[in-house]
């Protein structure tokens, strides 16, 4: 009988590509140069391959066989957030990172790995391999030209937490690799064999979402009234250029407006200055900078800045013996028309 996959045997990896259809290569075979495991909890693909059904009248009403339609793929992945565990380096996501921010770490030696947004766009090649025991010819796959199009980042919980959601050029898998051929040719990305499992090496581990190093201040004063999650929540705007005449599969990727922020930011309502403050700022939509972080070891110390945030509506909720005030979606600006520093996260 055949052996049942486990999804707790999976490995997956995250390479960066200059390209969205070309994974990097020495004729055919993968170079996995720059390649990072990725810890994670969970890994979906989703290949779009649609049959287009004929709609024409044949004086029948039984439907015939269609064609298939235009290719294309997308993926969520969600994860622990792993600082390297050494200041001054980057983290093993530093590949998922770059597409998210558009460009590596910023590094500082010993000091910090700091991500800034920039417009350029980077891709992603992630594979995946099935490794469940006793399966003699277990199905891999991988996403193609991957790119972030929503991120989230979520403190509060039993450790900071990280979620990507994207678009690609399209998903392939070790069981059709060979029948890519002619026009589904691209899905190869330039390969002529199956990429191998590499084995590089992981550094860090998770840090807690809450507790002591963890910390929400607002315009450099600390705000010791928030509780629950904090979710900041990333629209990258990022548009797949799927519908050429000449190609069914993705072409390219155009990146448009970004959107950045926090989701309702939740406290226990208090008479404290610093709350006053924000309860301000909901009012006036100054602009304030807010900067959320997370452990208090160096080498795993993660923290993220949000500047021009302009505060969400007020809400009063009752929550059990306690009175609580919510901000409603709070949005982060460039400072300038010049800049993309709406959001800067940096390990320390």
């Amino acid at each position: 009988m055949p052996v049942f996959s486990s999804s707790r045997d999976r490995t997956l990896y995250a390479q960066a590509l200059t390209a969205p259809r070309a994974v990097l290569n020495s004729a055919g075979v993968w170079t996995s140069t720059g390649v990072q495991k990725v810890r994670f909890n969970t890994f979906t693909l989703n290949p779009a391959n649609t049959v287009n059904s004929p709609t024409y009248k044949t004086g029948l009403r039984s439907r015939l066989a269609g064609l298939r339609g235009r290719q294309a793929g997308s993926w969520t992945l969600q994860k622990p957030f792993f600082p390297s565990g050494s200041a001054g380096t980057a983290p093993d996501d530093d590949p998922i990172l770059k597409s998210i921010f558009g460009a590596t770490a910023t590094i500082v030696a010993s000091v910090s790995a700091t991500y800034n947004l920039v417009d350029t766009l980077s891709y992603l090649f992630l594979p995946t391999y099935n490794k469940t025991p006793g399966a003699s010819s277990p199905t891999n796959s991988y996403v193609l030209g991957g790119i972030p199009t929503a991120c989230k980042f979520t403190g509060g919980g039993n450790f900071l937490d990280m979620e990507i959601t994207g678009t690609s050029v399209g998903v392939g898998d070790s069981v059709n690799f060979a029948s890519y051929t002619g026009s589904d040719a691209i899905l190869q990305g330039g390969l002529s064999t199956y990429p191998a499992e590499p084995s590089p090496t992981v550094n860090g581990n998770v840090i807690p979402g809450f507790g002591l190093g963890a910390g929400f201040s607002l315009g450099g004063s600390a705000l010791a009234e928030v509780r629950g999650t904090a979710e900041v929540s990333m629209d990258l705007g990022i548009e797949a250029i799927s519908d050429a005449l000449n190609d069914s599969y993705v072409i390219g990727f155009i990146g448009g407006e970004r959107s950045i922020g926090l989701s309702n930011i939740t406290c226990i309502d208090s008479d404290g200055s610093v709350l006053n403050a924000l309860k301000a700022a909901s009012f006036t939509k100054t602009p304030q900078t807010i900067v959320l972080q997370f452990g208090n070891v160096a080498g795993s110390i993660v923290t993220i800045t949000l500047n021009d945030v302009q505060v969400g509506n007020m809400t009063w909720q009752e929550s059990g013996a306690a009175l609580n005030i919510q901000f409603g979606q709070s949005g982060a600006n460039a400072t300038t028309s010049l800049l993309t520093n709406e959001m800067v996260l940096a390990c320390t």
